[in-house]
């Protein structure tokens, strides 16, 4: 019975977000406090309603809103996908982050491109149980599609000394390889 209808406004000097809760019973206006502008709106199985901004995520869960991205992490959205499992894929700026189940921001560890620059993910998707992730390198002249070989996990995405070549080294095992 849970119905949630959202509207913003598009003034640049007096933007709002209004959402609005309908329990089966009554409707609830349960808006957030923000002026921002929100490009995706969805719902999840276990009753989360999520908005998605430009420089991180609202998710109201129960009675409360909580504002998600990675910490430190300042730029802005570029894409959100949620996986098969509920989890949720979102690149800010040029890096790729995983929000896990568990509630955990976690950094995807991308290989270098044949120019030496940092690769990008572009896109992510999935087909038949196996993750998908198409990147390009900084230029943006080689793209490839990296696949899961193990569905049920993910790249290292733990950021440490030495950088991310050095993060994929201790990982000790290749999750994604080049299609």
């Amino acid at each position: 019975n849970d119905v949630y209808v959202y509207a913003s406004s598009f003034a640049e000097k007096s933007k709002y977000v209004y959402v609005t809760h309908w329990d089966g019973k009554s409707w609830s206006d349960i808006s957030p406090q923000v002026a921002d502008d929100v490009s995706e709106v969805w719902s999840t199985a276990d009753g989360a309603f999520w908005l998605r901004l430009a420089k991180r995520f609202l998710v109201r869960r129960g009675g409360s809103w909580e504002s998600l991205a990675p910490a430190g992490v300042t730029e802005e959205i570029r894409s959100a996908d949620r996986a098969p499992d509920g989890t949720l894929w979102a690149r800010f700026g040029d890096d790729l982050w995983h929000y896990t189940a568990a509630g955990a921001w976690e950094k995807a560890v991308l290989p270098r491109g044949a120019d030496g620059g940092r690769m990008r993910a572009d896109w992510v998707a999935w087909l038949d149980g196996d993750m998908l992730i198409g990147v390009s390198d900084s230029g943006g002249r080689d793209n490839y599609v990296f696949r899961s070989r193990r569905p049920d996990e993910v790249l290292d995405m733990t950021p440490r000394e030495g950088g991310d070549e050095a993060a994929a080294k201790q990982a000790k095992k290749t999750v994604f390889g080049r299609v």
